[in-house]
């Protein structure tokens, strides 16, 4: 890599992370302001795009015009989606499964009605995965960063990013937990792709929304 291409790729890292803290602070009064489940459902989606397409220009600053720069491709589809379901059980059996097993019941978000929480996960998980695996993740790559060292630094900022949105420390060490379940077999396996991870993520979250009406 060159130098104006790295320089190009911290400048565009850095945006991301400050867009997505400013983001993150004004979405609640954004969803405390919508009343119905319709008006909701459009703050939310409205303020995914939003997180997506601070993903996308960050990527284009770099040089990566196109959406294949961030991990998106029609290539492969079924390995992809066999990959989504991987990732998903695999989530689902850390992060629920054995919770449950040993009787922890405080997992779950808060109770909301489905009809915005499924829609709403599954933006979250494209918008989210564009943003931090699709342009931090690439970002760091592009600045040569060790594989390794660019799935923990980008899982660890995934992880901060939820204590921004929550408040919760105790997010962080599972948020990033998360993040590197969900770096690792995009990064090192073969024909897994950014569709991979963000249905496995949408699917995951909304699987926990379900669950936390049951339990």
């Amino acid at each position: 890599m060159n130098f104006e291409t790295g320089k190009r790729a911290v400048y565009a890292l850095l945006t991301a992370l400050v867009l997505t803290a400013a983001l993150t602070f004004a979405l609640p009064p954004l969803y405390a302001a919508a009343t119905s489940v319709s008006a909701r459902i459009t703050a939310a989606f409205a303020a995914q795009g939003l997180f997506f397409g601070i993903a996308v220009l960050s990527n284009n600053f770099i040089g990566k015009l196109k959406l294949s720069g961030l991990g998106y491709t029609a290539k492969n589809l079924k390995p992809q989606l066999l990959w989504a379901a991987a990732i998903f059980l695999a989530l689902t059996f850390l992060f629920v499964g054995i919770p449950l097993a040993f009787g922890l019941r405080d997992i779950f978000p808060a109770r909301d009605s489905l009809a915005f929480a499924v829609p709403y996960c599954m933006a979250v998980g494209f918008a989210e995965e564009t943003l931090f695996r699709g342009c931090i993740l690439n970002a760091l790559l592009r600045l040569k960063l060790h594989k390794i060292a660019a799935v923990a630094v980008s899982s660890l900022i995934f992880g901060a990013w939820h204590y921004i949105g929550s408040g919760n420390f105790a997010q962080v060490p599972v948020t990033t937990v998360i993040g590197a379940a969900l770096a690792v077999p995009l990064v090192y396996g073969k024909k897994c792709g950014l569709v991979s991870v963000a249905l496995a993520h949408g699917a995951y979250d909304a699987l926990l929304a379900a669950a936390a009406r049951i339990f």
